[in-house]
């Protein structure tokens, strides 16, 4: 995570918080059982009833159970679902151009690399059907208050400071 945070943010330091679990409109949890292992995250998150819970997640857990949208991910390919999340966002329009321009660098080749993750090529990859990929991308672009988190999966994979990275 701290390697992931510094090449993204340039410091390590978590970009949200507890109150975020009850404020968001969108939450997807990335290699993250917090219903077994994280019960104050667990707790907060149940406290909001106006939320999509989305879990990416190679097995099912307490946590997948809870999910209003369960991604049974293939191991070791939460990069190419975030990627093909980002395609999906980028093609449909949905980027906020100004912060983009105001706050990132990079954006253009960001964008050249993920032509490749189409939804076609990504469902290859992850083992998701496109159509879900698609729609989960759509309800975080829309979402007004959209949050992803991740533990110890991420953290403790052989890509963690990429998916972090790619997270953030």
């Amino acid at each position: 995570a701290v390697a992931g945070y510094k090449r993204s943010f340039g410091s390590d330091g978590p970009p949200g918080n507890y109150e975020d679990l009850e404020k968001s409109d969108f939450i997807l949890l990335i290699g993250a059982n917090i219903a077994d292992n994280h019960p104050i995250l667990c707790y907060r998150l149940e406290k909001n009833q106006k939320r999509t819970l989305v879990v990416a997640d190679p097995r099912v857990t307490k946590t997948a159970m809870m999910a209003d949208i369960f991604l049974p991910v293939k191991p070791r390919t939460d990069i190419a679902l975030l990627n093909g999340m980002m395609h999906v966002i980028v093609k449909a329009g949905k980027v906020n151009a100004e912060y983009v321009k105001k706050h990132t660098n990079g954006f253009e080749a960001l964008e050249r690399h993920l032509e490749k993750y189409t939804p076609e090529h990504v469902s290859s990859v992850t083992g998701l059907p496109s159509k879900t990929i698609e729609q989960v991308a759509l309800l975080y672009a829309q979402a007004k208050a959209p949050f992803i988190a991740w533990t110890m999966g991420v953290n403790h994979s052989t890509q963690g400071t990429e998916t972090v990275n790619a997270i953030c």
